[in-house]
């Protein structure tokens, strides 16, 4: 009801406080007292010469007249300019009614929080003819809104932003354009410590992280917490990866400085990835899983941190498939064998075959032997992947028998932490078993034959293996063994030289000798010798020259299906 006088009196000229009657103008005032609001009435010269007095008596203001500028002192500093902005925005661009809000302290020194609304009446030459208004106390609107956005957005432990308002900044920006980055960062080993010393002090280390991100980062982003040792931090400042590398550098230290201040030695690590922006074909959940992406990349290979941007997203996302896959491969059948033909080197009739696994993936086709076969050591996912080839080569040598009449040998590669399980030689047998097939059929290589020299259970299961009738190979001779003594002290009964020394000992005289005398030691021991990698009829002259036993590689035949296997085999005969 008052303003709406107020906004009658703002559109008439004539009809002003000074010009009401005695009676009128007493009745008015009493009925702008009666209000919760604070009304004003200030002159073209900024002095307020009218104002509720039962509102504004909780402001250190002179009664019953006051300044603009006096009222200006009260305001917040962090909103003064704010507040002139506003006035002189109002004024210059003959903006007759302004609403805005800002801070003014009260008599006990609080600050109470305005909604102030402005009426300016100009002349048509821009002089002001006076102003009018209302003041209303917002604070608890206000403190109750901040309380529901900090309940919405903020992180009740750290402070932080929280993965909700990580979403809606990034979804108000156009991230096909916008320059920046998104870093996703993990406190490791927090659950193990957590449950070993208490939630207070896992607490202490989210906090710590918390402070850390915000010391090194709150110049050029905010810090967001997204699960319970899981950070993320908004880049809004376009930083090149070498300066985002230099302050990730700078994050290890400045945690491990803030952890001793809450008395923790615990050694801990954040790990991040880093999404880059611009990235045009990503959403705002797309951006955050990148980054969480190359961050869990970062923890496999040990990295402290690791960048997936637009151009490499692929690339970093098929190593961390690899890394989780090989599990869920195995049981979508997704790995295949193929078989490479060992030749007799003096008529190139068959003497085995080698399985060789590969794996030909749904989501990002042929996965090859090189990218996986190291991660599935690491993760020992290759144990289980050594049974499937074991289970794989049974299979063909039965087909072999039973269809086309072939008495032929496979040769598998076991990994030494295949070898190390207690049951494997037991294993290997039920499997043999099951297709009905002799421990004779089977070549057992092993590779890391440093790890043999220190793992005395592996060099029994060796000596098991031959006692039960298997024949043991020794792979890659050449790409690290060291003592030709403990090769001859382990009960081997084959022997296959790399690729590249092959290939070396067409150019250099000396390997071509070493490798001769090797050979001839070899016979007289009874070991047979196979050459890897003969690629030509001269990589093939000279392995017979050296006097190789048996000769693999492509000049003869690429792994293949077992079909093609089956052909090449009634093709060339078995020895």
């Amino acid at each position: 009801m008052t303003y709406a006088v107020l906004g009658e009196m703002a559109q008439n000229d004539d009809y002003s406080i000074e010009a009401l009657n005695t009676r009128s103008q007493e009745r008015m005032i009493e009925l702008f007292s009666a209000s919760n609001e604070g009304l004003w009435e200030m002159s073209p010269e900024g002095l307020c010469t009218y104002y509720t007095p039962s509102f504004y008596r909780i402001f250190n203001l002179p009664m019953p007249q006051s300044t603009l500028e006096e009222w200006q002192a009260l305001i917040h500093p962090e909103d003064r300019n704010y507040f002139s902005n506003n006035v002189n925005h109002q004024i210059g661009d003959h903006v007759e009614r302004f609403k805005s809000q800002y801070r003014v302290r009260n008599r006990h020194g609080e600050y109470v929080w305005i909604e102030s609304t402005g009426i300016i009446k100009q002349d048509d030459d821009g002089n002001v003819l006076y102003m009018i208004g209302a003041h209303s106390d917002i604070t608890r609107e206000k403190t109750q809104r901040d309380h529901i956005y900090t309940l919405a957005y903020r992180d009740p432990l750290t402070k932080t932003y929280n993965r909700r308002k990580l979403l809606e900044s990034l979804n108000n920006v156009d991230l096909a354009v916008t320059a920046g980055a998104v870093i996703y960062t993990n406190i490791n080993f927090l659950k193990i410590y957590t449950d070993t010393f208490g939630y207070d002090s896992g607490n202490d280390v989210i906090r710590a992280a918390a402070e850390a991100l915000i010391k090194v980062f709150s110049d050029v982003g905010d810090v967001f917490r997204i699960d319970n040792g899981e950070f993320a931090v908004l880049l809004d400042t376009l930083l090149p990866k070498q300066a985002i590398s230099d302050r990730l550098e700078v994050l290890k230290r400045q945690f491990n400085l803030t952890l001793k201040q809450y008395n923790h030695s615990y050694a801990h690590n954040l790990i991040s990835g880093v999404c880059m922006l611009p990235n045009p074909e990503a959403s705002a959940e797309n951006v955050v899983f990148q980054a969480k992406f190359a961050m869990l990349y970062a923890i496999k290979t040990d990295m402290s941190y690791c960048f997936s941007d637009f151009e490499n997203y692929r690339d970093v996302q098929r190593r961390l498939f690899i890394e989780t896959g090989i599990k869920s491969a195995l049981d979508r059948r997704e790995f295949y064998i193929l078989f490479q033909p060992i030749v007799s080197s003096a008529n190139h009739k068959v003497e085995s075959f080698e399985a060789l696994v590969r794996w030909r993936s749904e989501n990002y086709g042929e996965i090859y032997p090189d990218e996986f076969i190291s991660v599935a050591e690491s993760n020992k996912t290759i144990v289980e992947l050594g049974y499937f080839v074991i289970a794989k080569a049974c299979e063909f040598i039965r087909l072999c028998k039973d269809h086309h009449d072939l008495d032929i040998k496979v040769s598998v590669n076991v990994s030494v932490l295949q070898l190390l399980q207690a049951k494997f030689v037991k294993r290997v047998q039920q499997t043999l078993a099951h297709f009905n097939l002799p421990a004779s059929c089977l070549i057992i290589e092993i590779t890391e034959s440093l790890i043999l020299e220190s793992e005395t259970f592996a060099i029994e299961q060796i000596h098991a293996l031959r006692h039960n009738g298997f024949s043991v190979s020794l792979d890659d001779f050449g790409t690290g063994y060291s003592s030709l003594e403990s090769f001859f002290s382990i009960p081997f009964n084959q022997l296959k030289i790399d690729r590249k020394i092959i290939a070396k000992a067409m150019t250099e005289w000396e390997v071509a000798a070493y490798l001769s005398s090797l050979v001839d030691l070899c016979k007289r021991r009874k070991i047979a010798v196979v050459g890897e990698g003969i690629e030509t009829e001269e990589m093939l002259k000279q392995a017979k020259e050296i006097g190789i036993n048996y000769l693999q590689g492509y000049y003869f035949a690429k792994p293949t299906n077992r079909s093609n296997a089956i052909e090449f085999a009634n093709l060339h005969g078995v020895e």
